[in-house]
């Protein structure tokens, strides 16, 4: 029993002396274990939770209900929801024939008032933005990954024409929008009509008068036939297909 207990009594002493001795190697693995347990924390929150989470925070919720238009039309944005029926028209996901008559546009959201018709480009992405105005492309960071997107507001003017001309109206009587609205962070200045928020409130703010009664009549019927009678799915289709003869193109002319 006593021999038990030296020895117990040796291995002690042992290891408090190693612990005197190369505490600072112990502490600095310690650290490290503990740095790397958290980053797998928090990759594993990204991964499997984040985009959850920072959609439940920060998107503008989807409504699955009718458009304000006289069909009953793809889900819109909740706070196109609120705007009022009496003075605006919401038009959900339609596609038109490219100005320069070349296949298809799609565009997110259409609203028709007499103080113009905006058009709404709708990013769902996250991160912090690099990138201006005048960029033709802009870089996303997300958690360090960095990702190019190509800029929604020529993207969106590009919408603007092809609806002007299928409408036969002037473009200065429509309104480009670009809504991101997961809270992305920007590292430059943006225009007014780039948003994260408040869609509804900056639409209800735009005071001037830019149709007459009789052009709102004409462009609100308009825009019901092509959405009540378009086939959504058909255009998808030959959208996927002419994007890949495009790339097709491309990749034999490099």
């Amino acid at each position: 029993m006593n021999k038990l207990l030296h020895i117990a009594a040796d291995a002690a002493h042992l290891l408090l002396n190693a612990l005197v001795k190369f505490w600072p190697l112990i502490l600095l693995f310690g650290i490290l274990g503990l740095i790397a347990l958290v980053l797998m924390v928090r990759w594993a929150a990204h991964r499997f939770g984040g985009r959850q989470s920072v959609s439940s925070m920060h998107a503008d919720k989807v409504k699955p209900t009718a458009s304000k238009s006289a069909h009953n039309g793809p889900p819109i944005l909740e706070s196109l929801e609120r705007l009022s029926r009496e003075h605006y028209t919401v038009f959900a996901d339609l596609y038109l024939p490219r100005h320069t008559g070349e296949g298809t546009t799609h565009l997110d959201y259409v609203v028709l008032s007499r103080h113009g018709i905006f058009v709404i480009q709708v990013e769902d992405v996250t991160g912090e933005i690099f990138g201006g105005e005048d960029d033709p492309t802009w870089t996303r960071a997300v958690f360090r990954k960095m990702s190019m997107m190509p800029n929604p507001l020529w993207r969106n003017r590009f919408h603007v024409q092809a609806l002007a001309h299928f409408l036969g109206l002037p473009e200065q009587f429509f309104r480009s929008i670009v809504y991101l609205p997961k809270g992305v962070t920007f590292k430059m200045p943006m225009p007014p009509q780039v948003l994260t928020e408040g869609l509804g409130s900056y639409i209800v703010r735009q005071k001037e008068d830019v149709l007459t009664a009789e052009m709102l009549l004409q462009t609100k019927s308009v825009l019901e036939i092509v959405s009540r009678t378009q086939d959504r799915e058909a255009a998808r289709q030959e959208r996927r297909a002419a994007s890949k003869r495009r790339q097709s193109v491309k990749v034999a002319a490099d």
